[in-house]
């Protein structure tokens, strides 16, 4: 404001630092696809789409998306339950056998295979849990 109260303007624009990007795909996709390559300098939310987490993922990302700073594990066709689900499936009472069952099926959106789950039972009877309630 001047001296006769007159105004006057100024647009200032403003960094607010890295863009934020979010990127949401199977892990080697975006490691190598170029359509993926403005986000390199960007802070990164990663979505794997991946069924199964591979190893050292983050770091592997981040070799290429230096500031990836959260990574989901969100399979394809996997709809996560909450915690709730959890919790109540917990105080039902059922064995640890189902509930190690119930466990798999919502982490790799499938129920276990046959081997997966004979592995299961003997781990559980190692411990002496298999059928306690």
């Amino acid at each position: 404001m001047d001296t006769r109260g007159r105004c006057r303007t100024e647009v200032v624009p403003l960094e607010v630092g890295r863009p934020l990007r979010t990127l949401r795909g199977a892990f080697d996709d975006l490691l190598v696809n170029p359509e993926f390559a403005d986000a390199e300098r960007a802070r990164v939310r990663i979505q794997l789409t991946d069924l199964d987490l591979p190893l050292q993922a983050m770091p592997r990302l981040q070799q290429r998306f230096p500031h990836a700073v959260v990574l989901d594990h969100q399979p394809d066709g996997h709809v996560a339950a909450d915690s709730g689900d959890v919790a109540s499936a917990v105080r039902s009472g059922m064995g640890p056998l189902d509930l190690t069952l119930r466990f798999w099926s919502e982490l790799h959106g499938a129920d276990a295979s046959e081997p997966h789950q004979a592995v299961l039972r003997e781990a559980l009877a190692a411990t002496g849990t298999e059928d306690d309630r």
